[in-house]
C-alpha cells in the first residue's frame, strides 16, 4: 500500500488514485479557474464522499477561499456531529443538503445509519441563517415513493428557510467505478425514471410552495 509498485509499473496498469495535498497546493489548482468564477459568479463545491469527514482540512480550505472572495458550497449528507457543522457553517456560502428517506427504520436499513442527526442538523442550519438547498436523490425501489417524497417536501417546507429542492434522477454512471475497484454494483436492476415522472414529482414539490430544479 506504499505506492512504490505504481511508481515503477511500466504499463501504467497500477496506479494510486488521489494525492496528499496541502491547503495551498489545492488552492493553486483552484486559482487556475479564478477568471471563470469572477465572470460567472460561480465558485468551489466540496463534495465526496462526505467532506465533513475531513472537517479540519475543509475548514482551512473554506477560510482560504473566504479570504480570496471565492464562493463556496458544501455538498453533505448532514450525518455529522453538530459541533462539526457549527464549526464550518459560517465559512460556507451554500449547503447542498441531501435528504433520502424519512422513515427511520427504512433509512437505517438502506443507508446503514439513523436519520435523526440529519434532520436535527438541517433544522439548526436553517435556524442559524445558513443558505441551504435540499437535494433528493430519486432512486426507484429506494427513495422513489410518493409517501416518502411528500414527507421530505413537507419537512423542508416546514423549516421556513428552505426555498429550493433539487430532484436528482437516478443514473447508472457509477457502475464503471464499482467495476474498476472490483465491487458489486447493487443497483444493477434499477432503471432511470422517465422525464414525465420527474416533472410530476417537481409539480408536487411546487405544491408545497417550494422551487424545484430537476438535476443540479
Amino acid at each position: 500500500m506504499c505506492g512504490a509498485c505504481a511508481q515503477v509499473c511500466p504499463s501504467g496498469a497500477l496506479k494510486i488514485s488521489g494525492d496528499l495535498m496541502s491547503v495551498d497546493e489545492v488552492y493553486e489548482v483552484i486559482a487556475k479557474d479564478r477568471i471563470f468564477y469572477d465572470k460567472s459568479g460561480g465558485g468551489v463545491t466540496f463534495s465526496g464522499g462526505e467532506p465533513l469527514v475531513q472537517h479540519e482540512f475543509l475548514l482551512a480550505m473554506l477560510e482560504k477561499l473566504r479570504g480570496e472572495r471565492i464562493h463556496t458550497a458544501v455538498e453533505t449528507t448532514g450525518y455529522a456531529g453538530w459541533d462539526v457543522l457549527d464549526g464550518v457553517r459560517e465559512k460556507v456560502d451554500l449547503f447542498l443538503y441531501d435528504l433520502k428517506i424519512m422513515d427511520t427504520a427504512n433509512h437505517l436499513g438502506v443507508v446503514g445509519v439513523g436519520n435523526s442527526p440529519i434532520f436535527d442538523n438541517l433544522k439548526r442550519l436553517v435556524s442559524s441563517g445558513s443558505d441551504v438547498v435540499v437535494r433528493v436523490p430519486v432512486i426507484p425501489g429506494y427513495t422513489h415513493d410518493d409517501d416518502n417524497l411528500r414527507k421530505i417536501f413537507a419537512f423542508a417546507a416546514s423549516l421556513g428557510g428552505i426555498k429550493t429542492i433539487n430532484l436528482l434522477p437516478y443514473h447508472g454512471y457509477g457502475k464503471s467505478k464499482y467495476t474498476s475497484v472490483g465491487r458489486e454494483y447493487g443497483l444493477e436492476s434499477v432503471t432511470a425514471l422517465e422525464k414525465a415522472e420527474m416533472e410530476r414529482l417537481a409539480d408536487i414539490v411546487r405544491g408545497f410552495g417550494l422551487e424545484c430544479v430537476i438535476g443540479g
